[in-house]
């Protein structure tokens, strides 16, 4: 444990003065660039809120240069632009392809985006079963022991269906080994 802690201890002494230049370095764009991402969801956030508050409203996003737009429309007449560029609406909207609007109710909530995040996470990540705190000897309530034979068996169900889906499968190229 002291070696580990003198050795940290060295290298950072030895490297510390080049981490703080990087970061200095690096801070600098890092926060431009994360603050245009936030001010452009703020702005495609107001835009929803805002065709959500007219008749018939629905949002179109454009680009103008490098800067997207997002139009506000009440049925079919553009009612105003997030973030306000300074160009006239009609002039703004006039080669844009109005089949791309998009109403309000097609933009999820954020709710809904960290729900769809939570289930992508999941999805992804095992779970071990849980097992009593006491171990597998003891501890186990009545009954308890019935379902975890059942959860083997199933376990070991699923397991033989997919070997057999995997003698299934013709064998591809990339799996055999290469001839001497």
């Amino acid at each position: 444990m002291t070696k580990v802690v003198i050795f940290s201890a060295s290298k950072g002494v030895k490297y510390a003065p080049h981490i703080a230049a990087v970061v200095r370095e690096v801070r600098g764009p890092a926060t431009d660039f994360a603050k245009t991402r936030v001010e452009a969801s703020r702005q495609r956030r107001l835009a929803v809120t805002k065709a959500a508050s007219v008749r018939a409203g629905s949002v179109l996003q454009l680009l103008h240069g490098e800067q997207t737009v997002w139009v506000v429309y009440s049925g079919d007449k553009p009612v105003s632009e997030h973030p306000d560029i300074g160009v006239p609406l009609g002039e703004l909207v006039e080669h844009a392809d109005l089949d791309r609007r998009r109403p309000p109710e097609d933009f999820p909530s954020p709710k809904e985006r960290a729900s769809a995040a939570r289930k992508k996470t999941v999805s992804k990540v095992h779970v071990p079963r849980r097992r009593s705190a006491k171990g597998d000897d003891q501890g186990a309530a009545k009954g308890d022991d019935d379902r975890a034979v059942d959860d083997k068996a199933v376990d070991k169900k699923d397991v033989d269906k997919k070997d057999a889906e995997d003698a299934e499968e013709p064998e591809t190229p990339q799996d055999r080994p290469l001839s001497p």
